[in-house]
């Protein structure tokens, strides 16, 4: 046989190097590798989860010192006053009431209620569509995953090196098992670059899986995380798949029908992945949790304000306590609440568990690498 005719039978180095590292990597400590080792918890939420319980109970305990403080800075705010009330502030409070319960403090719950529900109601739509985004690229993945596993299986020589009448006699063999007849030099060729073609995509396959994982993890995206480093942008494993099968359809080594379903899979994945990052991009700035927070506050104030009465925190000390420990605990809950889903991957309403079947996938390729390579002992 020429030159130009010989090829090597041996599988490419690559893979046969990711076979070897799949070894290492497989550890759950290795720092290569994501691991389900806190997959639905993020360090930054866990002292957050603490404020519905600290903030009431600080607000039972010290509501006289705040109260008090609260009329101090009223007196020295009220620098122009050159009088002093004998009944306590009640008169004061009987002609502001009307003010506050009437125009002032309606505004405000209507403004803090409207943007409560509209921060918690999109949050947990966004972290829907990424839950649905990834249900339907893990599907796609698999999918991917056995066809290309399909090609390796129908299309894997065994790893030899030989001559003219080796060759032919090989070629004899594999086509008379899967064929039907003997197999040519030229169709023994085109097996060998299905063979690469199925082992380097699933090596670049596997890629993507694991980068889908690092992207899912706690923390990577949310209230904590900067969105300008955190979320990625692109990823180029499957647009190197696509173009190693128009290559290969252009070659003639890939028939068209394979090539069709693969580039229908990878457009799928694209475009979900294009859904998802899109979703975990559209958050809420700072200064909509800013507004919630003052929003909270003049409520707050106005509470305060109400209750200024030395009669009333004589005679209902422990009733305007109570009162005023179940505002702060119902504004501390639903801090917690947006705080918790702004992290679609961690906290309570964690859509974590939706990472566990990337894991599956990820552990699959493990699995049929070492496979491989047990093959390769045995033979």
């Amino acid at each position: 046989m020429s030159n130009s005719l010989r090829c090597n039978w041996s599988r490419p180095p690559s893979r046969r190097r990711l076979h070897t590292n799949l070894q290492s990597t497989n550890n759950p400590n290795s720092p290569f590798e994501p691991s389900k080792m806190g997959l639905n918890k993020n360090p930054a939420l866990q002292p957050i989860l603490l404020l519905p319980i600290l903030f009431p109970i600080t607000s039972f305990l010290f509501y006289t010192p705040i109260a008090s403080g609260f009329r101090t800075l009223l007196e020295v705010l009220n620098t122009d006053r050159n009088w002093i009330p004998v009944d306590g502030g009640a008169y004061q409070i009987e002609i502001l009431t009307p003010s506050i319960n009437g125009i002032v403090l309606p505004s405000l719950c209507i403004l803090f209620a409207t943007l409560v529900s509209t921060t918690i109601t999109q949050l947990r739509d966004r972290q829907l569509a990424v839950r649905t985004c990834l249900n339907i690229e893990s599907s796609d993945l698999s999918r991917l995953s056995l066809i290309l596993s399909m090609i390796d299986s129908c299309s894997n020589p065994e790893e030899c090196e030989t001559s003219d009448n080796s060759d032919r006699e090989l070629y004899s063999n594999l086509g008379s098992a899967s064929l039907g007849r003997p197999m040519s030099i030229e169709e023994g060729v085109i097996q060998t670059e299905k063979y690469s073609l199925g082992s380097s995509s699933r090596v670049f396959l596997r890629k993507y899986v694991v980068s889908l994982i690092k992207e899912s993890r706690p923390g990577s995206s949310g209230f904590f995380s900067n969105s300008a480093t955190s979320t990625p942008m692109s990823s180029n494993e499957l647009n190197t798949i696509s173009s190693k099968f128009y290559t290969a359809l252009s070659a003639g080594t890939c028939e068209m029908h394979i090539a069709d379903t693969v580039q229908g899979i990878v457009c799928r994945l694209i475009e979900y992945r294009s859904r998802r990052i899109s979703s975990l991009q559209t958050t809420f700035p700072p200064l909509h949790y800013g507004i919630l927070s003052l929003l909270a506050l003049s409520i707050s104030s106005c509470f305060l304000l109400e209750t200024d009465q030395e009669a009333l925190a004589f005679l209902n000390a422990l009733q305007l306590k109570i009162l005023f420990t179940m505002l702060v605990g119902t504004f501390s809950s639903l801090a917690v609440v947006c705080v918790d889903l702004s992290d679609p991957f961690g906290g309570s309403y964690s859509i974590g568990s939706t990472v566990l079947q990337l894991f599956s996938l990820r552990d699959s390729f493990n699995e049929n690498a070492l496979a491989d390579v047990d093959d390769d002992a045995d033979g």
